[in-house]
């Protein structure tokens, strides 16, 4: 298909396999073929079909929350020791503050190697597997995504948003585009997809 007349939609591409359709919109094709709808013969677009697939803003801001107090926990049981026995060095020595700075690096640090493996391991953070969500590779079907893809995914945004004051900056502005692209994308893709080139589709329609 090269006719910049026809609509934006799913249609089926020549040269992908039978059966599939990818996503056209109005001058080139993007994404990877995916599965067609029941009944959907390639020549209309299949408004809606996988679109409805792709994990929506409140399940995913839902999911984001979860994830939120998770790692709030985790972040505490690492913090707690260090920060105690920064105290009481401070106690003796007349020092502050290396304990508490160790504790913020040694969190962050666990926190990308927990959510890479993960999304390598289960296809998943935590707050997305509990509500039903799973990220996979670009084509959609693939889950859990390979370790490369989930690196990209995690560990490019969570350098720049630890990086001093900008860093808080960063992730507002990550936030609301995150929550743009999700409601107005095709595929509902997020900062983190289109860095990790992920999809985050319903588990049950894989």
């Amino acid at each position: 298909m090269s006719n910049p007349s026809i609509e934006p939609g799913y249609y089926h591409a020549d040269g992908d396999p039978p059966g599939t359709v990818r996503y056209w919109d109005g001058t080139q094709w993007t994404g990877e073929p995916m599965p067609a709808p029941p009944g959907h013969g390639g020549a209309a677009p299949a408004d809606g079909w996988d679109r409805d697939r792709f994990g929506s803003v409140g399940v995913r801001i839902g999911a984001a929350i979860l994830d939120v107090i998770i790692a709030l926990a985790v972040a505490l049981v690492i913090t707690i020791p260090l920060v105690a026995a920064d105290v009481v060095d401070n106690a003796s020595d007349g020092t502050a503050g290396t304990g508490i700075n160790n504790a913020s690096i040694l969190a962050t640090l666990a926190f990308i190697a927990i959510q890479v493996w993960l999304i390598n391991r289960f296809g998943g953070t935590p707050g997305k597997l509990i509500v039903g969500l799973r990220i996979t590779e670009a084509d959609g079907a693939t889950s859990p995504p390979a370790l490369r893809t989930a690196a990209m995914r995690v560990i490019p945004i969570a350098v720049i948003t630890n990086v001093p004051v900008l860093g808080f900056l960063a992730a507002i502005v990550i936030l609301v585009l995150c929550i743009v692209w999700v409601n107005s994308d095709p595929e509902r893709r997020s900062v983190y997809d289109r860095i990790g080139d992920t999809r985050v589709v319903y588990k049950d329609r894989l």
